[in-house]
């Protein structure tokens, strides 16, 4: 598996991730892929990796936004994993994890903060 900093020519693989954590209602409260113009305003232009594994595919991805524009925020961020379905239970979302933690650190994010559904016990687990 290996990471690689997530760029907009990745764009069209994570939608198809993102959309699948959507359909399966218990990822997000989006209803909707944002397009990546919006999704590049809305998080921050670091600690953003896919995964790629031996067949050369992404399988996951993840990413920080700030959580507030108060300048008392700055150092705090929230966590985005998503992991292809047919995918999971492969410790990629670890693997995102620790890559966004080590990332975060190096920008001197403090605080992660996340916000996920219980019967999402993959997300749970990661978290």
């Amino acid at each position: 598996m290996k990471l690689v900093e997530l760029i907009k020519e990745h764009w069209l693989t994570v939608v198809d991730i993102y959309r699948e954590g959507i359909e399966t209602r218990n990822a997000t409260f989006r209803t909707e892929v944002p397009d990546w113009k919006t999704w590049n305003s809305l998080c921050h232009k670091y600690s953003r990796f896919v995964a790629i594994n031996e067949a050369k595919e992404i399988v996951g991805w993840c990413a920080l936004a700030p959580v507030s524009k108060r300048i008392e925020y700055r150092g705090i961020a929230e966590v985005s994993v998503y992991i292809r379905l047919s995918a999971t239970g492969k410790n990629i979302g670890s693997l995102l994890m620790e890559n966004l933690i080590s990332s975060s650190e190096e920008n001197n994010i403090w605080s992660l903060y996340s916000s996920m559904f219980p019967e999402n016990i993959g997300s749970v687990k990661l978290h």
